[in-house]
């Protein structure tokens, strides 16, 4: 028998062989999106192009809605799958090909019209936020079943760790779009960061994965979506999780408009937007080293109130930065905010959603979260574009504030409360027995016992 359990023993992998594929990943992703730069060199490249505001808060509205789109319909094929390696790398390869597309999409047709220049990118951009919905859910069911709770933290430690390198790959992108202008230099970071991204996924193929239980549920695509909404009734905490995260959200929407709010205030250009973009490398390094390392000690929530707080400061910084020097601390703030959001975000579902319905947690959570996050970026370029920029600052500080309240009084640490639902189970248990044991005739014989009279005065209820 010991032989047999040291033999078992030796057959599971250790931590770092379980952990390296997805860490690996989350480094060369963090590289990709570092020559992209979603927050500052992407605004500035359609900013060139186009004037309007709607049109740079398309940028995370798209995301948003690109990541949500797909979840409800691959979720019931996820949870029906035993293995999820193959189909995981499928996704990655759908999210990823869509950059290497857009960076020859700018190359090739950046010096015609505008309007067209624009149009292919934010369609190619849907597309490979499809796709990224799906590589999403896919990929994070696959590291539930693979990788324990408590070490889900370190893959995002590494990812911090490779964000440091964002520094270099913000002036790399900077000396190409100075040397060889915005279209080539850009989309040059466009394709390569799809080429990396790319060959990074075939790194799943080392992941050891054991047949998982699969939901025998047999129910149609309009019986499943018609459940979702009953689901997020009764999961109260759930329920109040998913409003939490869509009023970070509307927070985090100011964050497409910091760069654009740099150009029309204070004139900065490629060189400073470079150094806005390793404001947010720093920041994105610092958020996942911390939201990972506290996540697996303390629990997500404690996270999601930390990045809450730091989409509070950011705009509110903004608004009272009289320099672009200035919006080098906004930037870094706003990406602390943004990755510990992300950490949490993603962590946190997993282990609110019971076994064998990760999937359809996960899939109700960005069902939501898109459609908001998509609303509220659309609605934000509109504010900007009537109001200015302070008053979207202003909003986008309010949102983040009641996320707070929401996170702090509605939503409980998962890992506390399961321990208190254990704890009130056993204690059930422990009463059951008990009374399984008792004897109801020696229960009367002792109260016959008891004398009959009135009790005294401190002791009488009150009526």
């Amino acid at each position: 028998m010991d032989e047999q359990i040291t033999a078992d023993k030796r057959a599971e992998p250790s931590s770092a062989r379980l952990l390296f594929p997805f860490a690996f990943d989350y480094v060369t992703y963090g590289i990709g999106m570092g020559l992209i730069s979603i927050g500052t060199f992407f605004p500035m490249f359609l900013r060139s192009l186009t004037p309007s505001n709607v049109v740079i808060g398309l940028i995370p509205a798209i995301q948003m809605l690109g990541t949500a789109s797909p979840t409800a319909f691959i979720a019931r094929s996820v949870e029906r799958r035993a293995r999820l390696k193959s189909f995981a790398i499928f996704t990655m390869f759908l999210e990823r090909v869509w950059l290497l597309l857009i960076g020859l999409w700018i190359i090739g047709f950046g010096g015609g019209s505008p309007g067209l220049v624009v149009s292919g990118v934010l369609v190619l951009w849907a597309l490979c936020n499809a796709g990224s919905g799906c590589a999403i859910l896919v990929g994070s069911n696959l590291m539930a079943r693979v990788v324990p709770a408590n070490l889900r933290g370190r893959i995002a430690s590494w990812g911090g760790l490779s964000a440091l390198s964002g520094i270099a790959i913000a002036l790399l992108v900077r000396y190409l779009i100075t040397t060889l202008g915005l279209r080539l230099g850009y989309g040059l970071a466009f394709a390569a960061a799809g080429l990396i991204m790319l060959a990074s996924s075939l790194i799943f193929l080392l992941v050891r994965e054991k047949d998982a239980p699969m939901s025998q549920q047999e129910m149609s695509l309009r019986a499943y979506l018609g459940q979702l909404p009953g689901l997020l009734r009764r999961d109260r905490v759930f329920g109040w999780f998913v409003a939490a995260r869509a009023l970070w959200a509307a927070a985090a929407t100011a964050t497409a408009f910091y760069t654009v709010y740099a150009i029309a205030r204070f004139g900065a250009g490629p060189t400073e937007v470079a150094w806005l973009s390793v404001a947010m490398s720093l920041g994105f390094s610092a958020g996942f080293l911390l939201g990972g390392a506290l996540g697996d000690s303390k629990g997500y929530r404690i996270v999601l109130i930390v990045s809450s707080l730091a989409l509070v400061l950011a705009p509110l910084g903004a608004i009272a930065a009289r320099h672009a020097a200035l919006l080098f601390l906004v930037c870094l703030g706003d990406a602390l905010g943004q990755s510990t959001g992300m950490v949490s975000g993603m962590n946190m579902p997993l282990e609110l959603a019971p076994a064998g319905q990760v999937a359809t947690y996960l899939a109700l959570n960005t069902l939501v979260l898109g459609p908001a996050r998509m609303l509220a970026s659309v609605a934000a370029g509109a504010l900007a574009e009537w109001l200015g920029y302070p008053a979207l600052f202003a909003v986008a500080a309010a949102a983040g504030l009641a996320a707070i309240v929401v996170f702090f009084t509605r939503v409980p640490e998962p890992r506390h409360w399961q321990m208190e639902q254990v704890s009130a189970l056993l204690t059930a248990d422990y009463l059951e027995e008990r009374a399984r044991r008792g004897d109801k005739d020696k229960f009367v014989r002792a109260l016959s016992k008891v004398a009959d009279v009135e009790p005294e005065e401190r002791e009488q209820l009150k009526g």
